[in-house]
């Protein structure tokens, strides 16, 4: 768990969610118990490590139901620079129970601020 004093760059409701992240030197996963639907995965990011500010210094791979949804992602730039927020979108179908996250390092350990979970209307 890493944590900062200092404001992010974020709506104003999300200021908290972004001081605070969870990261991993390989993966960070999560599993989600939900209905089978259409969901928005809301994925909320921010580069608050001084060891990280600057292009291409941390990069990782996005994973939803075990499918790369993005790569090389990198926080800092897709941002605009350090401490400033930024989100990725995807939408994922599940058919089963189980929603599945994840980050994983490609080649730097990922790090994660917030996930939302939005129920979509179907197709």
């Amino acid at each position: 768990m890493w944590a900062v004093a200092d404001p992010v760059r974020a709506l104003d409701s999300l200021n908290g969610i972004c001081q605070t992240e969870r990261w991993a030197n390989g993966h960070v996963r999560y599993a989600f118990e939900v209905d089978p639907g259409r969901y928005e995965v809301v994925l909320h990011f921010a580069e608050t490590n001084p060891n990280f500010f600057g292009k291409a210094k941390r990069q990782f791979d996005i994973v939803v139901n075990d499918q790369t949804a993005a790569e090389k992602v990198d926080i800092f730039s897709e941002a605009g620079g350090s401490m400033t927020a930024w989100e990725f979108r995807k939408t994922a179908d599940v058919t089963g129970r189980e929603l599945k996250i994840g980050v994983s390092a490609n080649p730097t350990g990922p790090a994660i601020k917030g996930i939302e979970v939005r129920g979509l209307s179907p197709k």
